[in-house]
């Protein structure tokens, strides 16, 4: 969904947006459920944020996706 934004002029980011290399990460966490997810890791969604004054065009965006 921040691909599609962005692609429409909307500066959007995901949160957290650090979620790469799972397997070495993973190996140098303790294996608690906060910690995994501070890293995003054992996360099946993540948040899309876009500033205040681009939310009106971001919402419309997002029905046009989920409509399709």
């Amino acid at each position: 969904m921040a691909g599609r934004l962005r692609s429409e002029g909307v500066p959007a980011r995901v949160y957290p947006d650090f979620y790469s290399a799972p397997i070495s990460m993973a190996q140098s966490l303790p294996a608690t459920r906060a910690s995994l997810d501070e890293v995003g890791l054992g996360r099946a969604t993540f948040d899309v944020m876009v500033p205040a004054k681009f939310e009106p065009q971001a919402r419309t965006i997002v029905r046009q996706v989920a409509d399709q």
